[in-house]
């Protein structure tokens, strides 16, 4: 299902002349997790997309949040409390009220092994509901990069700011390519 999703999704975003990063896994977590909960019209909608909604979602989302490598998991923060037939179908997805800032950073962090130390973007007061679907990895290389080969280049993050960050580049042969 996910790989599937995952293709879709590739193919609709790749762009020849840009870089793109993405996680179709946790992507379709997320949005699986909506379709645990979703209804009539949207359920019908995100099984056309996710290939599952209802009961089979939930169930899909649980195998997922019980892997450990690699690390995925979701969390549902509201401003009133959620259904809890909904909570009872995702029972390994995190629940909170949206006003703690800091402890969805904290849940963030937790999730991703500290990978990721914080929402990049805090909920504004409009915002009354917050899915968030961490995805981590931590992997070595099978050919480790030597220092020489850090290079410090541009980067744009999820806020927009750009930087010059260190970067490991490495040429590789067209016939490795």
């Amino acid at each position: 299902m996910i790989r599937r999703f995952a293709e879709r999704l590739l193919h609709t975003l790749a762009r020849d002349d840009e870089d793109l990063v993405c996680s179709p896994a946790g992507l379709w977590q997320g949005l699986a997790v909506m379709a645990a909960g979703a209804r009539a019209e949207t359920a019908d909608e995100l099984r056309e997309l996710l290939g599952v909604a209802g009961p089979v979602a939930a169930e899909a989302v649980r195998e997922l949040a019980v892997r450990r490598e690699p690390a995925l998991a979701a969390a549902v923060w509201s401003r009133k409390p959620m259904r809890e037939d909904f909570r009872a179908r995702l029972p390994h997805v995190g629940y909170g009220g949206l006003d703690d800032a800091a402890a969805i950073d904290a849940w963030v962090h937790g999730a991703t092994s500290g990978l990721v130390e914080r929402l990049p973007l805090a909920p504004d007061p409009d915002t009354s509901f917050l899915l968030v679907s961490a995805f981590g990895v931590r992997e070595a290389w099978a050919t480790p990069f030597e220092d020489e080969d850090t290079e410090y280049r541009p980067f744009t993050d999820a806020r927009g700011n750009r930087d010059r960050v260190p970067m490991m580049t490495r040429k590789v042969p067209a016939a490795g390519a």
